[in-house]
């Protein structure tokens, strides 16, 4: 999934996907496999992006997209550890 916060923030920035990676010291496509959702960026890497296009994790990482990440995964983590208890504890 595309993250459209982050390539919105990154083309307002006036940087090329490839010119942030160079500012953040990164491999030059890194950024763009981030935005098109092929990588996924550790918190630290999220707060690297953040700092240098002036924005908080939260402006280019919304829980919304993580949400839609998550949901069209069919990964519920959480789910899945409710029903694993609720199995253990009838038992």
């Amino acid at each position: 999934m595309q993250n459209t916060l982050l390539k919105i923030a990154i083309i307002a920035s006036g940087f090329k996907g490839y010119e942030l990676a160079h500012t953040l010291q990164w491999h030059p496509t890194k950024v763009s496999q981030i935005v098109i959702g092929a990588h996924h960026p550790t918190n630290g890497e999220k707060q690297q992006i953040a700092d240098a296009l002036g924005k908080s994790v939260t402006e280019l990482f919304s829980k919304r997209e993580v949400a839609s990440w998550l949901s069209q995964r069919n990964w519920f983590p959480l789910q899945k550890v409710t029903k694993l208890r609720n199995c253990q504890m009838a038992r």
